[in-house]
């Protein structure tokens, strides 16, 4: 599993990282907003632990910028920012969870395995990945696109496109006419995600 960790302050990012690093994650770490969003685009990660108050771009907007996109990547907010409004804004901009700093590692540790457990649906006995007819009423080139993060397990996916050939990778279909990928589900001919 790689997590991404944005986090400004050099002392509490090295710890998360050396910490993080030692329970059996591959962790990269950021100091603000821009070089996030550049990590992200450039990796593939399984979440995010994400500061707010970062330099170059506040951890709020990069949250609701990754939300608008369509990216479920799991988050986590770990910030001084201790709240009801801030928790309350944090989790309303599609955090998963919210921690506050000074915190414990162990607390952190389990945080994270946590999240991880509800996004992680892959690996699961009747959850695997395979390739299913999931278009043939389609036309060609009217199914859905989808592209990202699929069940918190750093897996990129394409659906079909070419009306239902079953030459790509789908989860198995939910229903006749809708696949339901992480958070969102893509209908079969519509193409338009909902929630």
């Amino acid at each position: 599993m790689r997590l991404l960790v944005v986090e400004d302050d050099p002392m509490i990012g090295e710890s998360m990282q050396r910490g993080l690093k030692k329970t059996g994650f591959a962790v990269d770490w950021v100091r603000d907003g821009k070089s996030a969003e550049h990590a992200l685009g450039n990796g593939v990660y399984d979440m995010m632990i994400l500061d707010l108050g970062l330099p170059r771009k506040g951890g709020l907007e990069l949250l609701s910028q990754l939300r608008e996109r369509g990216n479920d990547l799991p988050v986590l907010i770990v910030t001084a920012r201790d709240t009801v409004d801030d928790k309350v804004a944090g989790l309303n901009s599609g955090a998963d969870d919210y921690l506050v700093k000074p915190f414990d590692f162990n607390e952190l540790n389990a945080r994270v395995n946590a999240i991880m457990r509800r996004h992680s649906v892959l690996g699961q006995p009747g959850n695997d990945l395979r390739c299913a007819n999931i278009g043939s009423h389609c036309a060609p080139g009217n199914f859905a696109r989808a592209s990202g993060h699929a069940f918190g397990q750093g897996i990129r996916f394409a659906a079909c496109v070419n009306g239902g050939t079953g030459s790509c990778p789908v989860p198995s279909p939910i229903g006749r006419s809708t696949i339901r990928l992480g958070r969102r589900s893509w209908q079969q001919c519509g193409g338009s995600p909902h929630p």
